[in-house]
């Protein structure tokens, strides 16, 4: 019985920090300065030009079924971060 509960209790504090680890995970990081000269729709950009702003970088192929199946998603994400940022 005693057993039981020593185990209970050690998988009950190792989810405790394997949820901390994963909440934490890149907090306080920089991320790195992506740029690229070449956009579809813009001129050169660098990563670091949007410093303050939310940001979704997003990398797929056209090839790629599932990645074409995400736009819609990525579509809904872009209206409520908008209108939730003015």
């Amino acid at each position: 019985m005693v057993r039981r509960i020593l185990v209970g209790i050690s998988a009950l504090l190792a989810g405790v920090l394997v949820t901390w680890a994963v909440v934490n995970a890149g907090v306080d990081m920089k991320a790195p300065d992506i740029m690229n000269e070449t956009w579809l729709n813009s001129a050169a950009l660098h990563l670091s030009d949007l410093k303050g702003k939310v940001v979704m970088v997003e990398f797929w192929t056209f090839g790629c079924y599932n990645c074409r199946n995400v736009e819609p998603y990525v579509k809904q994400w872009h209206q409520s971060m908008r209108a939730g940022v003015s």
